[in-house]
């Protein structure tokens, strides 16, 4: 029977539709989504890290460096090579076993690039999309400066914590004001004058100070003229620092006996107990432990400003971290101190003690805050003063600290003049940096 064209459509159409679910269902049965592509685990790293040339225990390297990256990189171990003594990096220069990571003061940029071992990091700042903004940007700036071309050799990590300390009972013995944040050194000097005194056969000393470069760095003083190579202690500036000195250490009673002692003076405010006021940088928390455990009062207070000079202290005082050039790892070892710099360990580690590089000021006001012996304490006299512009460093520069510091002494003990002891230090010190160019 013939079948008419309407009925061939319809016929086709049905089984044409029937084909199309029947293939529907079939995919709907059998067919299941592609499973998502599995990343492979990234290969186990160990970068090895040489803090030159300080010590900590174990316990404070896993808890300030290790723990935090393996926590935020399982695949990443890292090491420390623990630094024996000044000999160490020279000995894994020629073992050529240095490091991944250098941790070194700032200070000591330009002693690292005479020996070619830093990386320049720009380049992993870059394609890491790392923001320079969080940190000081004078400490940035301060390590811009020793490249040639801007380059950024370190990655500032921690600043260095300014203040005066200050016995409180000596002050209660001797009737005499605590200090406050903001005195200039002017003011620490006059309030020395009452504390420096001797009483029942025991001398006691107003204001020590500690080594000689924090106030060097406050002033912005360049040791050497980079563009000539020669001494630049004839200024204005290096004459006021070493006039300051001799203020603080003119005050009968308040110097030692001997000018090879003039810059080791933390034990008679640690130890000894005769030192009412001492301004330096970093006492370790174990001192100041010892101290609180003998049951002495203590405090802080900011530390001394330059009348008309602002409120600056402090330049480029504090460490930072450094990528060898013969690192395999240098995109994980970038990592690894991107991560040190974050928020979130840079918190960590302020509160304990370590004061942050980072300009976020929630993080600042918490300073010294899981620390027992702080409790109480003025911690906001660390941050009362701002860090001082930064000075040009040079490769010789410690050459020049050297004679610097003998004509201190000389100058403050009354062996020479002012006059004299810059002249002969600026002698001194261009023939040493002739000799070393020599060898």
């Amino acid at each position: 029977m013939a079948i008419s064209t309407k009925m061939k459509t319809f016929t086709i159409g049905l089984c044409t539709a029937a084909l199309l679910a029947g293939c529907s269902a079939g995919q709907s049965e059998s067919a299941k989504p592609p499973e998502p592509a599995v990343s492979a685990a990234p290969e186990p790293v160990t970068l090895s890290v040489l803090l030159r040339c300080y010590k900590v225990s174990p316990e404070e390297f896993e808890r300030n460096f290790a723990a935090p990256v393996k926590k935020k990189y399982p695949h990443i171990t890292l090491v420390n090579l623990e630094c024996r003594d000044s000999k160490h990096l020279d000995e894994l220069i020629v073992s050529k076993e240095l490091p991944d990571i250098i941790d070194d003061g700032l200070l000591g940029l330009h002693d690292m690039l005479s020996r070619d071992i830093p990386a320049d990091l720009q380049p992993l700042v870059r394609s890491e999309q790392f923001d320079l903004n969080r940190i000081d940007p004078k400490a940035i700036e301060f390590v811009r400066s020793i490249g040639q071309n801007g380059e950024l050799y370190s990655m500032p990590r921690v600043r260095s914590a300014s203040a005066v300390y200050y016995n409180r009972d000596l002050f209660d013995k001797f009737g005499a004001p605590y200090p406050k944040d903001g005195m200039t050194w002017d003011d620490y000097i006059a309030l020395s004058r009452k504390l420096s005194v001797q009483d029942s056969n025991i001398q006691y000393q107003g204001l020590l100070i500690g080594a000689p470069r924090p106030m060097q760095t406050q002033l912005s003083l360049p040791y050497v003229d980079r563009a000539t190579d020669k001494a630049a202690i004839q200024s204005d500036g290096w004459k006021k620092m070493f006039e300051t000195w001799k203020a603080i250490y003119d005050i009968p009673g308040n110097r030692a006996a001997e000018s090879k002692d003039l810059f080791n003076t933390r034990d008679r405010f640690i130890k000894d107990k005769t030192a009412a006021m001492y301004a330096d940088i970093n006492i370790l928390e174990v001192l100041l432990t010892e101290l609180e455990n003998s049951g002495t009062k203590w405090d802080v207070a900011s530390y001394p400003v330059f009348a008309g000079q602002g409120r600056g202290v402090m330049g480029a005082y504090g460490n930072g971290l450094i990528i060898t050039k013969t690192s395999k790892h240098k995109e994980e070892a970038f990592r690894v101190i991107a991560h040190l710099l974050s928020d979130e360990v840079q918190l960590e580690n302020h509160k304990n003690g370590q004061m942050t590089v980072l300009v976020n000021p929630e993080i600042q006001k918490r300073l010294w805050e899981n620390s027992p012996i702080f409790k109480g304490k003025n911690v906001a006299a660390f941050y009362h003063n701002d860090g001082a512009d930064p000075y040009v460093a040079s490769r010789y520069d410690q050459i020049a600290y050297s004679q610097y510091s003998t004509a201190l002494r000389n100058y403050v003990y009354g062996v020479k003049d002012i006059n004299t002891v810059l002249r002969e230090a600026e002698e001194a010190t261009n023939k040493a940096i002739e000799a070393e160019k020599r060898k």
